[in-house]
């Protein structure tokens, strides 16, 4: 076979399995596969699979390659969240569930466990622990963020999670989650906005909604936290979420609307809480005060 074809065939091979070759599914292009490992221009990460060289690095490359093995097998962990509603985050090795392989490779930790099917996501050809269980199972080791950052992107939803949970009864390490789940019940989208919620809470202040959507003037807002009865709103403005122009041109927009709106709107930093959470307390006391008496 001329080079010139033997490459056409091995490119139409990886378009048409989505960048994975799988040996049994092209027989007579075995020992050109193998024969192209060994030139560098081919990688094999998992047996009988080939990819291009250097796609052996990409987690979801390498997703594809175990679904296409064992298309049994449900991608779970990090790397479930980074192909979700975690994007950019640190997803090797590859987590897998329902699956028992023998002699696993260095990306790919195995476990036999299994999930209900209504908590297994389909997306192409890979299978998915849904958002929800996802990061209920990444709760504890990631503090709590996972839960904060399934509820930021909306790929998820706080009854979402109660229902994943409630799916999987006596499953080791419920009590864990239970608790962080509890911590994140009024919706709060960063560690920063729970401590924020717990400290209203302790204070008997329990009317207010985590992250209330608002639409006004054509367009739509989230109040980190509203009192929607009397059109206040609580802003737990963080320096990490003005990174750039755009987030700070869009926050000033934000504001400017909802109080033109009737929003009463009242700004609050982790400095202010931590450095004088009395004085917190009073405005915001004092600002329900003169809202209702108007």
């Amino acid at each position: 076979m001329s080079t010139g074809r033997r490459h056409v065939q091995i490119s139409a091979a990886l378009a048409e399995g989505g960048g994975v070759v799988l040996a049994r599914s092209h027989p007579t292009l075995r020992r050109t596969l193998l024969r192209e490992v060994e030139r560098g221009t081919l990688a094999s990460p998992m047996w009988g699979t080939f990819v291009a060289a250097g796609a052996e690095r990409n987690p979801l490359v390498l997703a594809a390659v175990l679904c296409a093995v064992c298309p049994e097998a449900v991608i779970a962990g990090w790397t479930a969240a980074a192909l979700t509603f975690w994007p950019g985050k640190e997803c090797l090795p590859i987590r897998a569930i329902n699956l028992a392989v023998g002699r696993a490779p260095s990306w790919l930790s195995a476990s036999r466990a299994s999930v209900p099917p209504e908590l297994v996501l389909t997306r192409g050809s890979l299978r998915l622990t849904c958002p929800e269980l996802t990061a209920l199972d990444l709760a504890v080791e990631s503090q709590g963020e996972s839960i904060f950052a399934l509820l930021r992107s909306e790929t998820g939803s706080v009854e979402g999670l109660k229902t994943a949970l409630a799916l999987l009864p006596g499953r080791r390490g419920n009590a864990a989650r239970g608790r962080a789940l509890g911590r994140a019940a009024n919706n709060p989208w960063s560690g920063g906005e729970q401590q924020f919620q717990q400290f209203l809470l302790n204070e008997q202040l329990t009317e207010f909604v985590g992250n209330l959507r608002v639409r006004v003037f054509g367009r739509t807002y989230r109040v980190d936290l509203a009192l929607p009865r009397l059109k206040i709103g609580i802003e737990f403005d963080s320096i990490a979420h003005h990174t750039d122009r755009k987030s700070f041109e869009a926050d000033r927009r934000k504001h400017n609307d909802l109080e033109a709106a009737g929003w009463r709107i009242l700004h609050v930093t982790w400095q202010m809480l931590v450095g004088g959470p009395d004085e917190v307390l009073r405005r915001i006391r004092q600002l329900i005060v003169g809202v209702a008496r108007t």
